[in-house]
């Protein structure tokens, strides 16, 4: 059950509702929301990156924090949206800044302390992190990140080997198990195997890395239902990602099992990742930021046709340009201003969602790029050295060289065309869409065209894969305006 602090100032009296104290995440593993409320005062304080996901929101003398932006919601009474944030959203597939979609309710900033007491709420954050630029050869870079990330390892190893490492075929995760098999530990390997039509190379890649290490390797069928688990997984974080439906039978079976799991959340993004280019960082440096923005943007894509003519209009790109710009701004004097951006964005507000509130309350999450030595080193590293997106690759192979053969995943892989599948997704996305709701925001002709499209053309039906997890979110917000609204209408007559 999620945990939700309520409190109401009035005259002279506070009255609370729900969880006093509460302790969230791992302090250990440096991802942790903690709040208080003695009697007089609510403290909330979170970690210095800002990754655990919790929220507030404040009216007048009335207060609520909640892990949970569905608990918020109920508190709230409305779901008037944030102009703004859904612009960005439509385009990019996630929240920003402490941005949520919803207009009264915010994220708690990086390295807060948060204090509430008889109607009057501060916030003092550390925010982003600031770092000048570090003068070093590669080779030594090289050598001192991989030394940092063994010491980050060792330091955060459980005390037996009941603990998991989900494997892919990249490099995050590979990084991690080379380093606790260094350490002469022995977890349990687990990879989830992707719906369609994306390829199972981390399942093949996963494979070869075990059988070499020798060690168990638990591989995990996506979920039936791909509806259904777009469905679960919008609320349970909350509607702030398109992305993760596809992680839920993991997030199942480690939530399960209650034991330690490392994850190798932001180890992409510190050492280059595939979204740093030249082009972007040369918008960055000459102060380009709305060419920026709009190139870094998803292209206009279906939304033009599934979004109703009013809601286009109403969330437009040009909305969600400047909005970004705003966000990108604060990141341009950054050693790696992309990387800075990428990190606090999209793996603070996207990424960790899927840890930290998929795989539930109870795991115990292990994130050693975390790591202040290793977060401290890697973002102060100038951009140039990042560029050849070589950086983390040449690190392990530094770091192991007896492992430098293994392959690692193909991006060119073909994908896996399983119709059946994609048919049965548009079938449930169409029904859906043929349900109650407030229709302000799509346009139900287009999801009536596209499945009938899908089954007249057989190839065509792989794309409500392109579509369908956007649009089932939207979809999701239009019932949820229903549902409050009916609320509050019910809540007048009882009155």
């Amino acid at each position: 059950m999620d945990q939700v602090f309520h409190a109401r100032f009035t005259g002279e009296t506070t009255r609370t509702f729900g969880d006093a104290r509460v302790s969230l995440g791992n302090r250990a593993g440096t991802v942790f929301a903690d709040w208080n409320w003695d009697g007089e005062q609510l403290t909330l304080t979170n970690d210095r990156y800002g990754f655990y996901p919790i929220y507030y929101f404040r009216r007048d003398s009335e207060f609520a924090v909640s892990p949970s932006i569905s608990k918020l919601l109920e508190l709230v009474g409305d779901v008037e949206l944030d102009d703004n944030a859904f612009s960005v959203f439509l385009r990019f597939g996630y929240v920003i800044g402490e941005d949520t979609l919803f207009k009264s309710i915010r994220a708690v900033p990086p390295g807060s302390i948060l204090t509430w007491q008889r109607g009057h709420l501060t916030i003092k954050s550390a925010g982003i992190i600031r770092k000048k630029p570090l003068t070093i050869s590669r080779a030594e870079a090289v050598e001192t990140y991989a030394g940092l990330f063994q010491k980050s390892i060792e330091a955060t190893l459980p005390p037996t080997d009941d603990f998991f490492v989900p494997l892919s075929g990249g490099r995050d995760s590979r990084h991690i198990l080379f380093a606790v098999r260094k350490a002469n530990r022995n977890p349990t390997c687990v990879t989830l195997i992707h719906p369609p039509p994306r390829a199972n190379e981390d399942a093949r890649i996963s494979k070869q890395i075990c059988e070499t290490l020798k060690l168990d390797h638990v591989l995990l069928d996506p979920a039936d239902s791909r509806f259904d688990g777009e469905i679960r997984k919008n609320e349970m974080i909350g509607f702030c990602a398109t992305e993760h439906g596809w992680f839920l039978p993991m997030g199942d079976f480690l939530g399960e099992r209650r034991l330690p799991v490392y994850d190798g959340i932001a180890g992409d993004v510190l050492t280059g990742g595939m979204f740093l280019n030249e082009e972007r960082l040369r918008l960055f440096e000459q102060g380009k930021l709305e060419e920026l923005a709009d190139r870094i943007l998803a292209p206009e894509g279906y939304l033009p046709k599934f979004l109703s003519r009013t809601a286009y209009r109403e969330f437009p790109r040009e909305k969600a340009i400047a909005h970004l710009v705003d966000e990108l701004s604060r990141h341009t004097n950054q050693p790696n201003p992309v990387g800075s951006f990428r990190f606090w964005n999209r793996a603070r507000r996207c990424i960790a969602l899927s840890p930290f509130r998929l795989l539930g309350d109870a795991a115990n999450v292990i994130t050693p790029y975390l790591d202040a030595g290793v977060f401290d080193f890697l973002s102060a590293l100038p951009a140039e050295m990042l560029l050849d997106r070589r950086f983390h690759t040449d690190t392990i192979s530094f770091a192991f060289p007896q492992y430098a053969h293994l392959p690692y995943e193909d991006k060119a892989a073909p994908r896996v065309l399983d119709f059946d599948r994609f048919r049965a997704f548009s079938s449930d996305m169409f029904r859906y869409s043929a349900t109650k709701r407030a229709r302000q925001l799509t346009n139900s002709i287009f999801f009536l065209s596209r499945h009938l499209r899908g089954f007249v053309e057989k190839k065509y039906s792989h794309a409500a894969v392109e579509f369908g997890e956007q649009a089932i979110l939207v979809m999701q917000l239009e019932r949820l305006i229903v549902k409050r609204s009916s609320t509050s209408v019910s809540q007048v007559s009882a009155g």
